[in-house]
């Protein structure tokens, strides 16, 4: 009889422990998936801020080289065109 509840014992030790090495395992692959989303979602969001401050630096740009001048010439020619 005891030699049968060690034997239970042991296997219940067993079961737990493969249990938890399951559960642990599946943790770790989580927090894998979570990083690797994360990590993905971080380089979109920083793609994007670097095309807006391409963007407003180019619109800078053409603003300081586009006169006066070339605005009047830019919309006479775009009336004329529609007409």
């Amino acid at each position: 009889m005891v030699e049968n509840a060690k034997v239970t014992a042991l296997n219940e030790k067993d079961r737990i422990l493969n249990e938890t090495k399951e559960e642990v395992a599946s943790m770790k692959e989580k927090a894998r998936k979570d990083i690797e989303n994360e990590r993905t979602q971080m380089k979109q969001e920083i793609s994007d801020e670097v095309i807006d401050v391409a963007l407003l630096a180019a619109s800078k740009v053409v603003e300081r080289e586009i006169t006066d001048e070339d605005n009047r010439k830019l919309v006479s020619s775009f009336i004329e065109d529609k007409e």
